[in-house]
């Protein structure tokens, strides 16, 4: 059972880490950072919460799976326990800050689609609103893991899942962060999707340019894209409190359902990523590839430039010859 439980873990993480990984490649190597792409500032935003799902699926992959399969620590003591601890804290910190993420990329696309001001949100607030993302997070979980008297959460290898270290007599202060910045980071990016929709809806009345109409379903897309991503933030993220009020703590297979959420809800930013690149990325090369199976358009389009070389070629020649005739008549004129 242990060795079944570790594999499913190590195997979906490994796909989360694969996922992620060629979304992240996908967005260097096709340059949406760079300062000439339209959508830099949203693009700089969504690496955030790819590269922190990259760090979730490496501690899954590298130490809880192994811990699960051998019940025990990877590393073992001294070293082990405040490893594991440390490793706590990181995921925690992950997890604020994929939450903090669904925020500002609901914003921005409020901005952008609503408000109409693409010019509000340029590069250097996204990079800006990133790094106080990344600040705020780890404030967040030192204070949740660390400083607060009660009650912080591990990972436990032996029943599968996620425990709250509780102490006895002790209230429980960490849900006192945990739970507003469930319910913030889910209502926001909620209400701010609907009012998107609503008011496509309204706009799709009005008569707009064919060049403004194809700007907007890229805006639309990106925010329907992030919609679902949301909602897949909202169902992994309750499941462990409503699991943890609703059935025993004993029971194993349900906080391995609670992680399962987590590794999918981990995957999904780069799903929908690459679900939307890919009818983009099939659009682009599909011209390329029927453009190579037809070599007569191609030779048509060469020889249409060629005539202009051809021209080019014979004024050249034309004055090398004058200019050879003008040198060899001074040449006559000085003999005489």
């Amino acid at each position: 059972m242990d060795l079944g439980v570790g594999s499913v873990y190590a195997v979906a993480s490994a796909l989360g880490i694969a996922l992620n990984v060629l979304a992240v490649c996908s967005i260097i190597s096709h340059r949406k950072l760079k300062k000439t792409n339209q959508f830099s500032p949203l693009y700089i935003l969504y690496l955030q919460p790819l590269i922190t799902d990259i760090i979730f699926g490496l501690i899954y992959l590298c130490y809880l799976a192994p811990s699960i399969i051998i019940q025990a620590h990877l590393i073992g003591s001294p070293a082990g326990p405040y490893l594991a601890v440390a490793i706590d804290a990181i995921e925690s910190y992950g997890w604020f800050s994929n939450s903090l993420s669904q925020v500002s990329l609901a914003v921005n696309r409020f901005v952008v689609i609503v408000v109409r001001r693409s010019d509000l949100f340029t590069r250097g607030l996204s990079v800006v609103v990133s790094l106080l993302q990344h600040v705020l997070a780890i404030v967040l979980a030192a204070a949740v893991q660390f400083l607060l008297p009660c009650c912080r959460i591990e990972f436990a290898y032996a029943s599968y899942g996620y425990d709250e270290v509780v102490l006895p007599g002790v209230a429980n202060y960490a849900e006192y962060v945990n739970l507003p910045v469930k319910v913030v980071c889910s209502a926001v990016p909620f209400l701010i999707y609907c009012s998107i929709a609503v008011f496509v809806h309204t706009m799709n009345r009005q008569l707009q340019s064919p060049e403004r109409r194809r700007r907007r379903r890229k805006e639309l897309k990106f925010a329907a894209q992030f919609a679902g991503i949301s909602l897949g933030y909202i169902f992994a993220s309750f499941s462990f409190t409503f699991l943890k009020h609703s059935f025993p703590e004993d029971s194993r297979w349900l906080k391995t359902i609670t992680v399962v959420l987590a590794l999918l809800n981990s995957m999904s930013n780069a799903i929908f990523y690459l679900l939307n690149e890919a009818n983009e990325t099939s659009s682009s090369i599909l011209p390329i590839l029927l453009r190579k199976k037809q070599p007569n358009k191609v030779h048509v389009y060469t020889s249409a430039v060629s005539p202009d070389w051809q021209l080019a070629v014979s004024m050249l020649r034309m004055k090398a010859k004058l200019m050879s005739g003008r040198a060899r008549a001074a040449a006559t004129d000085a003999t005489h």
